[in-house]
């Protein structure tokens, strides 16, 4: 988690640290409750049904999966078609000893229809903006959705907030809950919550989704670090000012411009690019500032000259970017004495010839043009065109291999922290929503127990003033109050008893696609749990039930280490 003082930090504001303001976690007007009930579906229908929720006319239900959005949304619609007409109660009133008179007196509030629409990111832009106009309005009183829902919105008297499935985080939980009661009035925040501590596992295969192994973290930096000559360079040149003997330390190299092309390494590393780009800024955040990254740039120049080999040869005479590409390509073994196009990657060449790749560039698209006799500019019969968008970075290339060692422990340790940090997080939102609990959700239907509303509160808001945990707090508090409330559940993996079943499992999946995928320990974990990634997509493993998701319930690690095994095994 950020804190504060790292972000004062990298913004260069440490001495303002103390006077940062910082508001409520948690505004007064909500009101907070959990229950650990055993069927989901039929206690969110007499939750909704029960004197809380009943009057609310603008509630959101967040759930973690696409899925359960669909499925909670045609739940609600099933059971809760329609409201029936405002009840009545009949008052009897006596206008002489002989006569009586009943008048019918309306129960107090208003109904509302129980409309609901699911809203998740799977749905086409028009459709979620429908839905969205629709909640906005008033015209549609309940929306179902994932994380994707509520950003930016801007809807001041929403009364309800219930979650179906286990918020990721406290920051995530306050963030969705703080959605309701902007306008100062009471507003309702209800969680369900899995007694078993399945929604946890949901939730721990988005964290086991943004790291990776060892061998890609060295994959990357050997695309980062590339090995220069810049120390043979300044050897050379004190051998030639006679200083043969003179002792060279430290870093000589000032950095080159490297361009990792993104499509490429995704692919490589089995990382969305977003991951990629954050292990880079890691290593330029680092103390000793590993590197520099720039604004990404397309790495390939195809040059294509409509008037043949003959007006290539004559662009490279009087354009040295392309001159040196021939002349590269020649050495390897190329010829272009009959080509009229040629394809090469300019920010490597410019780096080893020591020009700037901007300003390269900006020659390159000037040979589109040329001048006629009277002056004016008209096309040349040059196409210049850029592609493969890639990562831009300045790194040294004369790194060490203790360097090279220390920077890979860095970035694995890193990610192992942050790995180890989610986990314990999550962990800790289980417990403290697990104390404050309800058996069933009968019990706080209808009202809502101040005390544990408040317990809750006072928990999150530790929880963000000391920027670390609260397990001093809840347990202080759970050794007073004993009973349900002091105990916590078990929260297990299939990690002992037979694993017989999950190795033959793993021995048939890289029998099937061991010869056609680069398969690794954590690869396999990652399908055995639905975790997506580039190389193993969810559209297309989604449809490979035998494996996708078959393993949800073993811990992933467990899983990693077993695949690991099974490959070596196989190799």
């Amino acid at each position: 988690m950020a804190t504060i003082r790292s972000i004062s930090h990298h913004l260069g504001m440490s001495e303002f640290e103390e006077a940062t303001v910082r508001g409520k976690a948690m505004p007064d007007n909500l009101h907070l409750s959990i229950s650990r009930d055993v069927d989901k579906d039929r206690s969110l229908i007499s939750l909704l049904s029960g004197g809380r929720f009943a009057q609310c006319q603008s509630i959101i239900i967040y759930c973690t999966r696409r899925q359960q959005t669909d499925h909670v949304a045609c739940l609600i619609r099933t059971h809760l078609q329609e409201t029936a007409p405002p009840q009545t109660e009949t008052e009897t009133e006596t206008e002489t000893p002989q006569t009586t008179k009943t008048k019918k007196k309306a129960v107090k509030g208003p109904v509302f229809l129980w409309t609901a629409e699911s809203y998740h990111a799977g749905l086409t832009p028009s459709a979620r903006r429908r839905i969205q106009k629709a909640f906005m309005s008033g015209s549609l009183r309940v929306v179902v959705a994932t994380v994707a829902f509520g950003m930016g919105l801007d809807k001041s008297d929403v009364r309800g907030i219930i979650h179906y499935t286990l918020p990721k985080s406290f920051e995530s939980y306050v963030q969705e809950i703080g959605r309701a009661g902007r306008d100062g009035e009471p507003a309702f925040c209800h969680v369900f919550l899995d007694r078993e501590g399945r929604d946890m596992n949901e939730l721990k295969r988005h964290i086991y989704s943004n790291t990776v192994d060892r061998s890609a973290v060295k994959k990357l930096l050997r695309e980062v670090f590339l090995p220069c000559r810049c120390r043979e360079a300044h050897q050379k040149q004190q051998e030639g000012t006679n200083c043969p003997g003179s002792q060279i330390t430290g870093r000589l190299c000032l950095g080159h411009e490297r361009a990792i092309p993104v499509a490429a390494m995704v692919q490589k590393m089995d990382m969305k690019e977003e991951g990629i780009d954050t292990l880079l800024c890691y290593l330029e955040l680092h103390e000793k500032r590993w590197l520099e990254t720039l604004r990404p740039v397309y790495a390939t120049c195809t040059l294509t000259c409509y008037g043949g080999a003959a007006q290539l040869q004559a662009v490279a005479r009087k354009c040295p970017p392309v001159a040196v590409a021939i002349a590269t390509e020649k050495r390897c073994g190329t010829s272009h004495a009959k080509c009229s196009r040629l394809e090469f990657a300019v920010v490597e060449l410019s780096d080893r010839v020591g020009w700037s790749s901007g300003l390269v560039k900006k020659e390159l698209k000037q040979l589109e043009w040329s001048t006629t006799e009277l002056g004016l500019p008209r096309k040349s019969g040059v196409l210049i065109e850029f592609t493969d968008l890639a990562f831009h970075v300045r790194s040294p290339g004369d790194l060490t291999d203790t360097e090279r060692d220390e920077v890979t422990n860095f970035l694995v340790d890193r990610l192992e922290t942050q790995e180890a940090t989610e986990l314990r997080h999550l962990q800790l939102l289980y417990d403290t929503f697990y104390r404050v609990s309800h058996t069933d959700v009968w019990m706080c239907m209808d009202e809502v127990d101040e005390d544990r509303s408040s317990r809750l509160k006072r928990n999150i808001f530790t929880y963000f003033d000391k920027h670390s945990t609260v397990t001093s707090d809840v347990t202080t508090e759970s050794s007073e109050t004993g009973g349900e409330m002091g105990q916590l559940p078990p929260v297990l993996f299939k990690v002992t008893g037979s694993l017989s079943g999950v190795r033959a499992d793993i021995g048939a999946f890289i029998s099937l696609y061991g010869s056609e995928h680069r398969l690794s320990g954590r690869a396999i974990a990652r399908v055995f749990h639905g975790i997506p990634s580039p190389c193993f997509p969810a559209e297309v493993w989604g449809r490979v039930r035998r494996f996708w998701r078959s393993y949800l319930d073993v811990d992933f690690n467990v899983l990693r280490k077993l695949a690991t095994q099974e490959v070596l095994r196989y190799k």
